[in-house]
């Protein structure tokens, strides 16, 4: 088989998985600073690179243009302009072999830089924090004929340490945060 480099674009939708992303504590332990991220649709451009039927390696950039909900002390909500960068490098293993005239299934995993930025975090800013990337998806010919474009479906987890600045200075506690972004396009 030849080795082949493809540029893909794909359109999804950014989903943020358990905790608030920054949680602090008021005096006397009241309710304090709370943000929460809102998912969003996420554009996503991937470069892949074929080794085998069986292994490939990516890149991935994503841009999500999204929303944080800020809890304040008085109890007020407002959601505030904020974006997400995600990026990434994995190996990609097919799970069946890549085949131009049927159906096929990865998994996914390697290392990824999440970057948050706008002005919801502009009184507390967060450096990027490195991450572990898990995925899998699917991949199937948008024609008979096994030639041209395929469809392809993704499942992304981001996995890194969510860390920020109060506006005094001080550092929060890190905590793990999940990532989440589902995925499809052409390929």
């Amino acid at each position: 088989a030849v080795a082949q480099v493809q540029i893909s674009p794909s359109f999804g939708v950014y989903i943020p998985h358990g905790v608030p992303l920054l949680e602090e504590r008021g005096p006397g332990g009241s309710e304090g600073l709370r943000k929460q991220a809102v998912g969003a649709p996420v554009f996503t451009t991937r470069a892949g690179f074929t080794l085998s039927t069986l292994l490939g390696l990516e890149a991935t950039l994503s841009y999500s243009p999204g929303l944080i909900a800020v809890h304040s002390a008085t109890g007020r909500v407002d959601d505030i302009s904020a974006g997400l960068v995600l990026a990434s490098a994995r190996t990609l293993f097919r799970l069946t072999p890549e085949s131009t005239t049927k159906f096929s299934i990865h998994a996914a995993t390697g290392v990824g830089v999440v970057t948050r930025i706008g002005n919801a975090w502009s009184d507390t800013p967060a450096n990027p924090a490195f991450a572990l990337v898990l995925g899998a998806g699917a991949k199937a010919p948008l024609t008979n004929k096994g030639t041209g474009p395929a469809f392809r479906l993704d499942l992304e987890d981001y996995l890194s340490w969510a860390q920020f600045e109060l506006e005094d200075g001080t550092p929060t506690k890190a905590r793990p945060y999940h990532d989440l972004v589902w995925s499809i396009g052409l390929s």
